[in-house]
């Protein structure tokens, strides 16, 4: 079953155990913004849980520009040893490339997540946080999407696949 609902005042709980596309429970903005120099994504969000196999991801958010996009999450991607953790990438037209960040058991943690894009070096950058501030992982990337990296609207994805995720906010800024 696949659910959105509202413990509290302040956060949303998404939950979808099983895999479609789109995603049955998921957060896609109505709105495109440019990268023009920069755009920073910023979450915080808590994993509760998903379900251990490829593909099993508690929260993954992207930021889209049909031809391409930019992925940090929680969860399982099998072409990694050990197969589990915070996982960052981009995903472009003819070609993937992911990198693992951190591993470990981030479950019922408070965790801030941060995507920036780069655009005069076509530099993708990807930090995580734990609830006290410090720094869990940071890695960057570079943007092999041509000139398409900073040219087409981007779109902000997120969703659950096999998992249940809370998300408390997303802030974009440019």
């Amino acid at each position: 079953m696949s659910t959105v609902w509202f413990p509290s005042a302040t956060f949303a709980r998404l939950s979808n155990f099983q895999y479609s596309w789109p995603p049955a429970v998921s957060l896609f903005s109505k709105g495109t913004w440019t990268v023009q120099s920069r755009l920073v994504l910023l979450e915080r969000l808590r994993a509760w849980n998903f379900t251990d196999i490829n593909g099993g991801f508690a929260w993954p958010t992207a930021l889209d520009w049909s031809s391409g996009s930019v992925v940090i999450g929680y969860g399982r991607v099998d072409a990694h040893t050990p197969s589990t953790g915070i996982m960052v990438g981009r995903r472009m037209y003819r070609d993937s490339a992911r990198v693992r960040t951190h591993t470990g058991n981030f479950l019922g943690q408070w965790l801030t997540a941060n995507i920036t894009l780069y655009a005069p070096t076509k530099t993708m950058y990807f930090s995580v946080y734990d609830p006290n501030g410090g720094l869990i992982g940071q890695t960057s990337s570079p943007g092999y999407c041509g000139t398409m990296f900073g040219a087409l609207p981007v779109n902000v994805l997120f969703f659950t696949s096999f998992g249940q995720a809370d998300i408390d906010w997303i802030s974009l800024t440019t």
